[in-house]
């Protein structure tokens, strides 16, 4: 059996490498990274997906018609590393058969820690103290002894 190819468009800042030198897809497959610092243009990546079977990418490529249909003859899936996919051509993609995958849930907890910390940043004038911090108002031994007042509450609003 052929090994499968997967090309990977996205960078490595967003996806490091190595979590795929030991993974157990190397066993059926085998990765090509697009390494430079720029986005793969449109030309080389029909070229390189003419040898593929997947796609990894993330949503700041578009993935339109011609792209697809160039591939059409050798490409099995198209996964999206993000919870978007409106940059790639679904209606082209499910005529040629290709299916279509995203990552709905991987930003769930970043949203949430990020909800809470702006949380505290109101309830405890985070934002107010850095200001003062920042305009170099804050001297030595000042400190703030900004509480929460309300014994029945959550993060200073009565839940």
């Amino acid at each position: 059996m052929d090994r499968f190819k997967i090309l990977c468009t996205v960078p490595s800042t967003i996806i490091p490498r190595s979590p795929f030198v030991n993974h157990n897809v190397n066993k059926i497959a085998s990765f090509e990274f697009w390494e430079e610092e720029y986005q793969i243009p449109k030309t080389v990546l029909i070229q390189k997906l003419r040898n593929c079977n997947a796609l990894l990418t993330d949503s700041a490529l578009p993935i339109d018609r011609e792209i697809i249909d160039s591939a059409k003859d050798s490409l099995k899936i198209i996964a999206d590393v993000g919870v978007g996919y409106d940059n790639i051509d679904i209606e082209t993609a499910t005529k040629n058969r290709i299916p279509v995958c995203n990552n709905p849930h991987i930003l769930q907890d970043n949203v949430a820690e990020l909800n809470f910390a702006l949380m505290l940043t109101i309830a405890k004038n985070i934002y107010i103290a850095d200001k003062h911090v920042r305009s170099g108002k804050w001297t030595k031994g000042q400190t703030s002894h900004n509480q929460i007042d309300h014994a029945d509450s959550l993060l200073g609003s009565d839940l």
